[in-house]
């Protein structure tokens, strides 16, 4: 899930551990990209320690 904040920001929900890639396109009123405004942004979720069977101490 993306949603747009009043901060400027993209807050990006509920992605699992592993690589990503988001396209961010700036678009007119009627969905139209503006040429040259768009930009991919490559990242990693990094898994939780939490999440790790392995990480659970008994």
């Amino acid at each position: 899930m993306a949603s747009r904040s009043d901060n400027n920001t993209v807050d990006i929900a509920g992605l699992p551990p592993g690589p990503h890639k988001v396209a961010i396109s700036l678009v007119d009123a009627d969905h139209n990209v503006f040429p040259g405004q768009v930009k991919t942004l490559s990242f990693i979720v990094p898994e939780h320690a939490g999440m790790s069977h392995g990480a659970h101490a008994n």
